[in-house]
């Protein structure tokens, strides 16, 4: 039985929720695939299907990643004065300005249908939508971890949330914030392109969310403490000294008994980092690796201590990606 138009549009439409891109994807399709079947097992084994459904079906994403090599070399990193590290925040605040201004919802989600020119109301709440998931996920870890038990002081399930304040380190254009409106007390989203925020303004019009353009490095010295810090797919667009520097940050807001949530890059194999290479190389969107060493030592001078500490698929074969979970002590002696 041969494929038909219909046939397309509507595996697009009932399992990636969304309409097709254009005629051409469609056509594609016709011609590749030779059964009805064989078109099914294409979108239910796609990598968009994996990153936006998984969480859905309750299973891992199946989305090709590395595996950790335990005889891999060290990264080699080198570290920065603070003038070079003024510098590397203002060329990557301008590479995402620069984002934010020509496809914003595309630099947040970097597939085809959030390109500027496929951006509608359906492709829009496809897009608002996955935060739906993330979010879900965020209040799932943090009950997996006793955020929520009762006897804590966040205790109280869910709705102990409502007394809660989040931090969103890199919010883009609010696909999160969004959501996580509806759960937290307050919600402070930062972001470093006014292009993303300007978005998140516009379709995030909850009452309770205070959106921060963070224009310097001290911007993060001025936030106020918070029960909860969540980023994920930011830290790995910022080179080592910069992600140093925020995990300080997200460590130092959190409240005692308080709970960081983030992804990180934290290997990948040949990857080095030099200042005077950086600054010559050519503006694009950057990806960066950070040692899981340094992020536990960072943690522990801010008495933090990990909760979970899971490999994630995050960014794919790019490199090793990790998910983890920290709670603030308040004092040493709280430490476990």
């Amino acid at each position: 039985m041969s494929i038909q138009r219909e046939d397309v549009v509507n595996c697009y439409r009932y399992i990636l929720g969304r309409a097709p891109e254009s005629k051409s994807v469609v056509d594609e399709h016709i011609k590749t695939c030779h059964s009805i079947d064989d078109l099914r097992m294409k979108f239910l084994t796609s990598d968009e299907f994996g990153r936006t459904f998984c969480h859905i079906a309750n299973k891992p994403q199946d989305i090709p990643m590395q595996v950790f090599d335990f005889a891999s070399p060290p990264m080699e990193i080198e570290d920065c004065t603070d003038s070079e590290l003024e510098n590397i925040f203002q060329r990557i605040q301008k590479e995402w300005k620069k984002f934010g201004k020509e496809n914003p919802f595309w630099s947040v989600l970097t597939h085809d249908q959030y390109k500027n020119e496929n951006i509608n109301e359906e492709t829009k709440a496809q897009f608002y939508e996955s935060g739906k998931i993330e979010a879900k996920a965020i209040v799932a870890t943090l009950n997996r971890n006793g955020f929520l038990s009762d006897g804590n002081v966040h205790g109280g399930g869910t709705d102990g949330l409502k007394n809660c304040t989040v931090i969103e380190y890199g919010c883009g254009c609010g696909r999160v914030t969004k959501t996580l409106a509806t759960i937290f007390k307050k919600v402070i989203a930062l972001d470093i392109s006014d292009g993303n925020l300007d978005v998140a303004r516009r379709e995030v019009k909850s009452s309770n969310v205070e959106f921060r353009l963070i224009e310097n490095m001290h911007d993060y010295e001025s936030l106020p403490k918070a029960d909860v810090v969540y980023s994920r797919i930011v830290l790995q667009h910022n080179c080592p000294p910069v992600m140093e520097y925020l995990l300080n940050s997200m460590f130092r807001v959190l409240s005692d008994d308080g709970m960081a949530f983030f992804q990180i890059p934290t290997y990948k194999y040949g990857y080095k980092f030099s200042y005077d290479l950086y600054v010559n190389e050519k503006e694009h969107m950057e990806m960066h690796a950070f040692p899981q060493s340094k992020i536990f030592k960072i943690a522990n001078r801010n008495f933090c201590f990990p909760c979970e500490v899971f490999q994630d698929n995050w960014i794919g074969e790019w490199g090793i990606s990790t998910s983890f979970v920290f709670k603030k002590a308040g004092r040493p002696n709280q430490l476990p």
